[in-house]
């Protein structure tokens, strides 16, 4: 696997401290563990347990081990797609990640939006563009893409298997729907825990700390985080981040786009360009 590097199994690491003693325990953090009284725990006998769907074949279990140990946690920043499957990735290899998403979680996070949306009240770090799902988290749930790569199809069961509708996996336009992608997120996060990741939301990464070219830890705006092996799925809208990251002299390229452009016109002045002066 091109993208891990083989490290010699640590003593002890204590660059991930226990909840209670960590630097950021204060931010709203879902653990490895839930309690059997909480709402994310989900019973191995569950029909709805992390490992198994009502709508595919069970999913197997994470592997109990990652082909090649690290000092210390995987860290995923960005809670939005990108985040959230490659979360789902490492942990299915048994890398146990920490999810860390500035915003809030996405039952909040509707509330926090709601109230933007109604009274102008902005909140910097959970509003339309952050927080749990993404900027797409209140889009109305299209999943049009023209990409032919065949992980497509494992995202979109992934989705199913997590509450989306069973048609998007063979609809020429697949659709999911406003009103289940909050729903969706939700079941995806505690299969995301199920699989042993821990997911902290209210955690903004303000710095990247470095020796040597290589990533040493994390800085966010509660305290540090010592890390080697960091994926930055931050979205386009984290502009601080970026800034961040050309500070620090990492190469970027603008991305192209395209933009559509509505001009209207009277209706008289259409006539007229179409039939001349006769109208």
């Amino acid at each position: 696997v091109p993208c891990f590097s083989p490290f010699p199994p640590p003593s002890p690491p204590s660059c991930f401290p226990s909840p209670p003693s960590s630097p950021i325990s204060s931010s709203p953090l879902y653990s490895y563990f839930p309690p059997p009284s909480s709402p994310l725990f989900f019973p191995s006998s569950s029909p709805f347990s992390p490992f198994s769907s009502p709508f595919l074949s069970p999913l197997p279990p994470p592997s109990s081990s990652s082909p090649f140990p690290l000092p210390c946690p995987f860290l995923v920043v960005g809670a939005g797609p990108a985040g959230l499957f490659a979360a789902w990735r490492l942990a299915e290899h048994g890398y146990a990640p920490l999810l860390l998403e500035r915003g809030r979680a996405v039952e909040e996070r509707r509330v926090d939006t709601a109230a933007f949306w109604k009274r102008g009240d902005l909140d910097p770090d959970s509003n339309a563009l952050f927080g749990e799902g993404g900027a797409g988290a209140f889009s109305d749930g299209k999943l049009t893409t023209r990409i032919k790569d065949p992980r497509r199809e494992e995202v979109l069961s992934t989705l199913v298997a997590c509450g989306a509708p069973q048609s998007i996996v063979y609809d020429a336009r697949p659709h999911v729907g406003t009103n289940r992608l909050p729903r969706i997120l939700q079941e995806m996060r505690r299969r995301l825990i199920g699989f042993g990741c821990t997911v902290r939301f209210s955690a903004r990464v303000e710095d990247i700390e470095s020796v040597d070219g290589g990533v040493t830890g994390i800085r966010t705006h509660e305290g540090p985080l010592d890390t080697n092996s960091v994926i930055l799925a931050i979205g386009h809208s984290a502009r601080d981040t970026y800034a961040t990251l050309l500070d620090h002299g990492v190469a970027m390229e603008a991305k192209a786009f395209a933009m559509g452009v509505r001009v209207q016109h009277r209706q008289d002045l259409i006539d007229r360009a179409q039939y001349g002066d006769t109208t």
